[in-house]
């Protein structure tokens, strides 16, 4: 299954960012990107996404978070998705590994590699950091009790490969 060319871009940067050694003492990753490649997965085929699912246009966190709440077997993930380039973006999966993207219909067949996150993780995260979105807290800062491994009730979501 193609990813989209966002192996490759996220193994440039993180070999970039490695040979900068700018990883802080006590830090798992260097930076969002080693974070996604190193516990990230393959989105599985696309699928519509439910009746009555909100979704407004360039809100994808929010889009994808409140899919996850709503309904039941979704599973929220952020990492990226590519049509032409690799972009940050959030989606859900739901129990069969299939992508379900809420923001973007008109895209044609974009790729995905992203982090799956438990659903109480992401509404504590919402409600810390008081923002949709769990790689960064705000546009500039990333989230560091992620990146040190010390995040509170986040554990990775292994049990499918391809997600």
């Amino acid at each position: 299954m193609s990813d989209g060319g966002i192996d490759e871009y996220l193994r440039s940067v993180v070999s970039f960012m490695s040979q900068l050694n700018v990883r802080p003492e006590g830090w798992l990753y260097d930076s969002v990107d080693h974070f996604i490649l190193s516990e990230g997965h393959l989105g599985g085929p696309r699928i519509d996404t439910p009746n009555g699912a909100c979704s407004v246009e360039k809100e994808c966190y929010r889009n994808a978070a409140q899919l996850a709440i709503d309904h039941d077997g979704m599973t929220y993930v952020e990492g990226y998705a590519s049509g032409i380039i690799p972009v940050q973006h959030a989606w859900c999966v739901d129990h069969g590994g299939r992508v379900v993207d809420p923001t973007w219909d008109d895209q044609g067949e974009p790729h995905y590699f992203g982090v799956a996150f438990d659903t109480g993780f992401v509404m504590y995260e919402a409600d810390r950091t008081e923002t949709w979105g769990i790689m960064w807290e705000n546009e500039c800062r990333p989230n560091i009790p992620l990146l040190t491994g010390k995040a509170a009730g986040w554990r990775p979501i292994k049990s499918r490969r391809t997600l």
